[in-house]
């Protein structure tokens, strides 16, 4: 058995981009000994990402299985990429054999964004797990496991110096309440402070997909809604 790296893909409509669209990047791995025949390593197949400069943008990220042999990465470009070229490496482990691909093109910003914005932030939950809240474009609170994404925006993350757990927000009455993210990412709400973690005192504004800017709120039966700013 011979583990090669068949084939590196990138659809023709992200080869140039502008900044803040998303690149998806396919692998095909296949056993060289048996006519190229599409194979599951033992390992799942890393890539790192590297800006024209040659910096490292992305370390031995691990790729997610389309199907046999075929595994994929998509990484978000922001208004912060150069523009320039941009190129990848991929390296595959099965058993004691080892299939590389080192730092061959994958695509090229070719302009700045002139994309509008809309804003996420990033909590966690009572497992440590990180979510993303952001406003969607039916003006409601999503969530995400994945920095969200929207055709045509750029996402930008709301930075807070430690992702908070919980956000600390009062009702109508006014009494203090404890807003977090359930074990499924869901917004949830107790009077009583989480356990685990930190928090954030307030809301911060959001600027949501479909425009308008908006706070994380509370009506009187302590259920979330969003406030306009």
């Amino acid at each position: 058995m011979t583990v090669a790296i068949r084939k590196l893909i990138v659809p023709r409509q992200m080869q140039l981009i502008a900044q803040g669209q998303t690149v998806t990047i396919i692998a095909e791995i296949v056993d060289v000994d048996v006519t190229a025949t599409l194979l599951d390593p033992v390992n799942v197949p890393v890539i790192s990402v590297y800006n024209p400069a040659g910096t490292a943008l992305v370390t031995d990220a691990v790729m997610t299985k389309l199907s046999l042999g075929v595994y994929k990465y998509e990484y978000q470009t922001t208004s912060a990429n150069a523009a320039g070229i941009y190129t990848v490496s991929v390296t595959v482990v099965h058993i004691d054999e080892v299939a590389r691909l080192e730092r061959v093109v994958a695509f090229k910003i070719v302009r700045s964004s002139t994309l509008a914005t809309f804003n996420y932030v990033a909590v966690k939950d009572q497992n440590g797990v990180v979510w993303y809240w952001y406003i969607a474009s039916d003006n409601t609170l999503a969530v995400s496991a994945t920095v969200p994404s929207s055709l045509g925006k750029q996402a930008a993350a709301i930075v807070i110096a430690i992702t908070p757990s919980w956000l600390e927000i009062n009702n109508p009455t006014p009494a203090l309440r404890y807003v977090y993210p359930a074990l499924t990412g869901d917004a949830t709400v107790s009077s009583t402070q989480p356990t685990v973690g930190s928090g954030n005192v307030g809301s911060p504004t959001f600027i949501g997909i479909a425009g308008g800017s908006f706070k994380i709120a509370l009506n009187v039966s302590d259920e979330v809604i969003l406030a306009t700013v």
